[in-house]
């Protein structure tokens, strides 16, 4: 009897036994979990919130020791401003035994800010309900997402300056086009209606100001177009300058013959006081003149009718040479001054409605003068008390200025060239044509390479006017190949492209002048001139003026 007590005793010991070891072996496994885990743990009680265990990895994160996070509420340790709605959120998690949050800030024992992820539950452990707070560090996570939060409001702010900006150029291109078209119709029906031409006197007059006007709004969409061009290779740091001493004084004087008929349009007088006696310097001329034309005609488009304009020059040292360009129009909020210098930017919003522009040649100009090594600054006393711009530039001693180029004023006196035109566009390559053969040149024309080519087989060339992207190749090419059968013969290259990088690749090539479209007569003639001269120079003649 007693052997079978024993003998059923046994096996109950023994099952007892195996669920406490079993039961230990969980609680290590827990333990192990709960020590070793890369996310932070919180045990609350759940009746009052207060915080029983945690974990290492909470308290390395909180930079807590265990003694001082024990027996404190969650939301002592939280970005809780509201500490009624967080014991009201403590409630509901009471009641829904879980909750979620995906970015709950905590704070650190020293008061950092750490973004957590959070979530809680309700669990019974013999019979007492607890609380367990999973806790997941995603302050990188946070970070990148604040990152595409920024990328994608920086892209949406991109967008409305791409539409305002699109808005703007339309506008500026558009109106010379309506002024145009106008003046087209105009001169179309102006012969035949009463009170438009009051005599045979009258109809030269009429004709010459029809004129003027389509050239001053065409010069304005070149202006337009040359801008936004200009500041897309500028902002990438693609400047190419071909430097040369150049004279500052000349180049001023020159500029504002360009700018004539506009500051005389508005009686604006302009005064010089060109007092420095160190003023020439290295640097590219075209690019030069188009700052002081951007600078000078800047100050004419925000002068009054009857305004002045003074320009000034001075050495403020030996090898320096300073520019001022002063007027007495609307001036600059000091907020404005730094303003003006950025794309697309003007000094507010209500300039754009009254005097038009991209708010791009100012920015263009202090770019073309920092490729100089220069600086341009700006001063203002105010609103309505007028705009300084300061150019300051390194100026040369004793070395000559180049020559001048030519500009020619009337048609040249030389002998007339054998010239081959080719222009894809046939209205562009009719009026070129035209305009030469009136200047008693003999010109060939061809819309493309292989006509080209075809041409010269059974005459000879002076010279090749041609554009630089045509359909069956390009000018470079075609200027290689006639050189082989022509090795005298001179080229000026003429493009709607502009590329930096066409500058420098013209001449490589051979070009004698790279011209950008569109070309008025006195810049072509002027590029003529400079073949002539080359002409006369390989032949050991001088060329007749």
């Amino acid at each position: 009897m007693k052997a079978t007590e024993a003998q059923t005793r046994e096996p109950r010991t023994t099952s007892r036994n195996g669920a406490d070891k079993a039961l230990r072996k969980s609680e290590a496994r827990y333990r192990r979990l709960f020590e070793t885990a890369q996310d932070g743990i919180l045990i609350l009680e759940a009746e009052t919130g207060t915080i029983t265990d945690a974990n290492p990895f909470i308290l390395q994160l909180l930079d807590y020791p265990f003694e001082e996070l024990f027996g404190r509420h969650l939301w002592e340790i939280g970005e809780f401003k509201d500490v009624a709605a967080s014991r009201s959120a403590f409630s509901v998690l009471q009641s829904t035994e879980y909750v979620r949050y995906e970015n709950l800030p905590l704070q650190t024992r020293n008061g950092d800010r750490r973004e957590v992820e959070f979530v809680s539950n309700v669990y019974d452990v013999e019979g007492e309900k607890v609380i367990q707070c999973n806790i997941r560090e995603i302050s990188a996570r946070a970070e990148t997402e604040q990152a595409a939060r920024s990328h994608l409001a920086g892209l949406e702010f991109a967008s409305r300056v791409k539409d305002s900006v699109l808005a703007v150029v339309s506008h500026e291109l558009r109106t010379p086009l309506a002024a145009i078209s106008s003046m087209l119709d105009l001169i179309e029906v102006g012969h035949d209606l009463p009170g438009v031409i009051k005599g045979p006197e009258d109809v030269g007059a009429f004709d010459k100001s029809a004129v003027a006007h389509i050239r001053r709004n065409i010069q304005f969409l070149s202006s337009v177009t040359n801008q936004l061009f200009d500041i897309t290779y500028l902002s990438k740091g693609t400047i190419y300058l071909e430097a040369e001493v150049i004279d500052a004084h000349q180049a001023i004087s020159e500029v504002l013959q360009d700018l004539e008929l506009q500051y005389k349009a508005k009686q604006i007088s302009i005064e010089m006081q060109l007092h420095a006696w160190e003023h020439r310097l290295l640097a590219d001329i075209c690019k030069f003149r188009q700052i002081l034309s951007n600078l000078i005609g800047n100050a004419i488009k925000f002068t009054p009718i009857g305004g002045a304009i003074d320009i000034a020059s001075y050495n403020a040292a030996a090898g320096e040479i300073t520019i001022l360009v002063h007027d007495n129009g609307i001036g600059l909020e000091a907020k404005d001054i730094t303003r003006i210098f950025s794309p697309f930017e003007q000094a507010d919003a209500s300039i754009h409605s009254q005097y038009g522009g991209l708010g791009l040649g100012l920015s263009i100009a202090r770019s073309l003068v920092e490729a100089h090594g220069g600086t341009l600054t700006a001063e203002s006393e105010g609103k309505n008390r007028g705009t300084t711009f300061i150019l300051e530039l390194k100026s040369t001693v004793g070395m000559e200025s180049t020559p001048p180029s030519f500009r020619a004023s009337s048609p040249t006196k030389a002998a007339p060239l054998r010239i081959l035109v080719v222009e894809d566009n046939a209205d562009a390559r009719e009026c070129l044509t035209r305009l030469l053969r009136l200047r008693a040149h003999f010109v060939s024309s061809a819309a493309t390479v292989q006509e080209a080519l075809d041409l010269t087989v059974d005459q000879t060339v002076d010279l090749l006017i041609t554009d630089v992207g045509l359909p069956d190749g390009n000018g470079w090419d075609l200027l290689q190949t006639l050189k082989a059968r022509l090795p005298n013969l001179e080229a000026i290259a003429i493009s709607g492209y502009g590329l930096p990088q066409d500058i420098p690749g013209s001449k490589k090539a051979g070009f004698v002048e790279y011209l950008l479209k569109p070309v008025n007569l006195q810049t072509l003639e002027a590029a003529i001139a400079k073949v002539l001269d080359r002409t006369a120079e390989r032949l050991g003649e001088k060329a007749i003026p």
